[in-house]
């Protein structure tokens, strides 16, 4: 199973908060710069609408200068423009400008302005009446015609100054929308001072007096909205924009117009020239002094508001991004500090499991029998961090220092069974011997058959518990005493160990192809034939034979042992390979198994290889090999080959030889 590291387990835990934090971050960026971008369409819509340079102030200017010109009063007002050409190309770009300035906002401020967009479908009507009068240009006759044209005009803004109050109404800052509101209140003052003049104008010059009766509440209800909307503009302009309006109230032709409004309501009787002069001064010079200035601190209050929006846009941006950026790199901190004690831990935990203590569990437990366990130094688990994992690095030491005290538990139990072994084996083998010296004694002076048949009995018992004796010293590393120095024929070295077994009578050496060993070995080659050849009389039929079968290789020497048993399952022959390889300690098998193990340690003491073999059939084939450097010398294959049949007529069926055939063990 594939595991998953415990830093992409981190990540995915925090990938939730840190993209949640990423998106609100994201949100209210986004939401701050859009906050930034309405404030910035707002001031550039209402500079652009209600501005000097803005389309009402275009139209009104042309509207005006049209009117003039049919009056014949062009050459004496004071107008920004030469012509009708001049400001019908200034209204044209204005209206384009603005076209295209509400169509990208789209939206409430699209749907707020498109009557008075659509409503602009006339202006080409509106422009082709004033190029169709013919009449004559002076006051008299053309102030029909003209204030026809006028209204006309007229109404074209008044659809913009309901637009526009909608839109500043929208203005949430609140000196950004008194701005708006005082351009907006002066372009309405300059449309009201020109209808009142255009009113002046039709009532006295109808009868060369203004009517007290049905013209004069008309002119004063509009020299009152005009008022008003000065009123208004002095009580709006506050703070940045009331140096503007008193600049205003104080003007002369605003003075100038208003005692002429006043006069003429009294005297019921006007100088229309003059009047159109005035306010003509009093709306172009004035008003839209007054309006360039209010603009312009609309527009420095509208720059400062979009520095302002985008600097605190920016710098949410930038909290932001430092915000996820910290947050990613604690998680990356974090992570850090949990992974790299974990792999710091893992590594050293490998190490100890894999090298660090096998080999110190194999040093201890490898230590001679004979002498004190010494304890080898281990290096200790060691993880900078005091979290959880120091606890577990900690606790891993323990398992350590546990392991090791086990070891030195087992092998200095180990070393005590050994030494039991060696003292009680010692004892056996002093005592066997002796008993075998004084059996030897009585058969030499013994005549009687049947007698000397007991002996030989009372004999082979004390051979067979000889080397039970040997088999303990095998098994505490100890060699055995019986050693020869000259070379040894291998069928005596394998009737020695028949000699050493119970039924040696069931067993048939034949087909061994003669060898000589080298007498160093021959004790403990003896006493391994004798294990594997007991073992095999043990799990075979009483009335069947043991056949063992020796034959010269190369480079080596090849003794079977062969079985008519019930044979072994694949597991069990697996596992008895390994005991009798020597490398298994017998203290991890029940003690049936001590044959195994101590054929094993023998084996592996002169280099020797056994292996077991189940045929199918039935039976087990135990196979010795002796390498080349045990043995002495080897005949030819010819020789070989006949004295195996010489060995083969004789039959030879194991006879016991009271004296041990490998000669007397040496004292």
């Amino acid at each position: 199973m594939r595991r998953i590291p415990i830093r992409q387990k981190l990540a995915a835990a925090m990938a939730v908060p840190l993209t949640g934090l990423v998106i609100v971050s994201a949100l209210e960026v986004r939401e701050t710069f859009e906050d930034a971008e309405g404030v910035r369409d707002q001031t550039e819509l209402a500079q652009a609408t209600l501005g000097p340079d803005g389309l009402v102030g275009a139209l009104q200017v042309e509207g005006q200068h049209a009117t003039a010109v049919i009056v014949g009063l062009d050459g004496g007002l004071n107008l920004p423009v030469s012509d009708n050409a001049e400001a019908r190309r200034i209204t044209d770009d204005a209206i384009r400008a603005f076209r295209q300035q509400t169509e990208a906002r789209g939206g409430t401020t699209l749907e707020a302005y498109r009557p008075a967009l659509d409503r602009l479908d006339e202006l080409p009507e509106i422009r082709q009446l004033a190029d169709s009068y013919t009449g004559e240009r002076e006051i008299t006759s053309g102030l029909s015609a003209g204030n026809e044209l006028l209204s006309r005009y007229t109404s074209l803004t008044a659809m913009f100054f309901e637009a526009d109050s909608r839109i500043a109404g929208a203005v949430e800052d609140r000196q950004l929308r008194t701005g708006t509101e005082l351009i907006n209140l002066a372009s309405r003052r300059v449309d009201t001072g020109a209808n009142l003049v255009r009113t002046l104008a039709v009532s006295y010059l109808g009868d060369n007096r203004i009517d007290p009766a049905a013209e004069l509440p008309d002119i004063a209800v509009q020299m009152g909205a005009y008022d008003q909307q000065g009123e208004t503009i002095q009580a709006t302009a506050v703070g940045d924009y009331a140096p503007a309006a008193g600049e205003l109230a104080a003007s002369e032709p605003e003075q100038a117009f208003h005692d002429m409004m006043v006069e003429a309501t009294q005297t019921l009787q006007v100088d229309v020239m003059e009047l159109a002069q005035v306010n003509s001064a009093t709306g172009e010079s004035d008003l839209t002094t007054f309006r360039n200035r209010v603009a312009g601190v609309l527009a420095d209050h509208a720059d400062e508001l979009n520095d302002a929006a985008g600097s605190r846009a920016w710098r949410l941006a930038v909290v932001a991004g430092v915000v996820v950026v910290l947050a990613f790199v604690a998680t990356w901190l974090t992570s850090r500090s949990i992974t790299r004690p974990l792999q710091a831990l893992t590594a050293q935990a490998t190490d100890v499991a894999q090298r660090r203590l096998p080999g110190v569990l194999r040093e201890i437990l490898h230590s001679p029998l004979g002498d004190d366990v010494a304890v080898p130094h281990l290096d200790p688990i060691v993880v900078r961090t005091r979290d959880e994992v120091g606890d577990v690095a900690e606790a891993l030491g323990s398992v350590q220092r546990t392991a090791v005290d086990l070891a030195v538990e087992q092998a200095v139990l180990r070393r005590n069974i050994a030494d039991s072994f060696v003292n009680l084996g010692r004892r056996n083998q002093n005592l066997l011997g002796r008993q075998l010296d004084f059996i030897t004694e009585l058969e030499s002076d013994e005549t009687d058959p049947d007698s000397l048949g007991s002996l030989f009995k009372l004999d082979h018992l004390a051979t067979r518990m000889r080397r039970n004796a040997e088999s303990l010293l095998v098994l505490a590393g100890v060699h055995p005493p019986r050693t020869w120095a000259a070379a040894i024929n291998i069928t005596d070295v394998v009737r020695s160990a028949l000699g050493e077994v119970e039924g040696y009578e069931r067993v048939e050496m034949r087909y061994v192809e003669p060898a000589t060993v080298v007498g160093a070995c021959a004790a403990d080659l003896a006493h391994l034939v004798a294990e594997l050849v007991e073992n095999a009389l043990h799990f075979s039929p009483a009335d069947r034979l043991v056949h063992i079968r020796g034959q010269v290789r190369p480079d080596y020497y090849a003794l079977a042992i062969i079985d008519e048993g019930r044979g072994m399952p694949a597991a069990d022959v697996e596992r008895a390979n390994r005991r009798l390889a020597g490398t298994e300690s017998f203290t991890v098998a029940p003690s049936k198994y001590l044959g195994h193990y101590v054929a094993g340690h023998l084996a592996a003491r002169h280099g020797v290889a056994i292996q077991l073999m189940s045929p199918p059939a039935e039976g087990v084939t135990a196979t010795i090999t002796l390498p080349r450097g045990l043995l002495v010398s080897v005949p030819s294959e010819e020789e070989a080959k006949a004295r195996a049949a010489a060995a083969s007529q004789r039959a030879l069926r194991s006879p016991f030889v009271p004296a041990a055939v490998l000669g007397p063990s040496p004292r």
